[in-house]
């Protein structure tokens, strides 16, 4: 069981005075199954529930303008082979095998929300993840 917490933020227009801001925070919580392989690899089954929740904003030079709310709602699960070469130190390599995304644009103007819906299924070779792990406990 585990997690991961994050911050992501994008700009447009760099360098300049007029630009659009994103900001989001996400929060996805994880458990895993693995089985031994050997002594120093295991193959798991990852499922995981990923909310983030942000906006956007615009900015022209001193003037900030209040955009876009955008929240996600992301499920899925992932096969992966983690190695141990310590005790204490683990990489692992993970692929997408089914997911779902949940993509909501609420704009507060004009009291709208655009939602999208995506569900893959199968392995998804372009989105790999590699992961460095410090292993808590024994």
């Amino acid at each position: 069981i585990g997690g991961t917490v994050g911050l992501v933020t994008s700009r447009n227009n760099l360098g300049q005075d007029v630009y659009g801001r994103t900001n989001n925070i996400l929060i996805s919580p994880e458990a895993r199954y693995h089985i031994d392989l050997g002594d120093n690899l295991k193959f798991y089954g990852a499922a995981n529930i990923g909310l983030g929740f942000g906006g956007t904003v615009g900015i022209d030079g001193n003037n900030r303008t209040e955009g876009n709310d955008i929240s996600t709602l992301d499920f899925s699960i992932n096969p992966g082979v983690l190695f141990t070469p310590g005790s204490k130190v683990g990489f692992n390599f993970e692929l997408n095998l089914i997911s779902f995304n949940r993509y909501a644009v609420s704009n507060p103007n004009t009291n709208t929300t655009t939602i999208t819906n995506r569900i893959n299924l199968g392995i998804n070779t372009f989105t790999p993840t590699f992961g460095l792990y410090y292993i808590l406990g024994n």
